[in-house]
């Protein structure tokens, strides 16, 4: 349960996105709205990946800066 917040920790940290240490808290996205929107944008990025047909969708929340990055978890080496 411990290893997503050990790695964030580490990676960010040694990263330079972030100096202190911080908690990884998990909630159950039906009685969370932000966690609501959290997996909209996750399920089309993860259908975008899958199908290809969200392309337009994704470059147009890239163009808008509503979507800055994809970090990837676990990382890719």
């Amino acid at each position: 349960m411990h290893f997503l917040e050990n790695y964030l920790n580490t990676e960010l940290s040694l990263g330079g996105t972030t100096k202190g240490k911080f908690t990884v808290n998990y909630f159950d996205s039906s009685n969370n709205k932000f966690i609501q929107i959290a997996d909209v944008f996750s399920n089309l990025l993860y259908s975008q990946l899958h199908t290809g047909g969200y392309g337009n969708e994704i470059q147009l929340l890239k163009n808008n800066n509503i979507l800055k990055f994809v970090f990837v978890f676990p990382p890719e080496y």
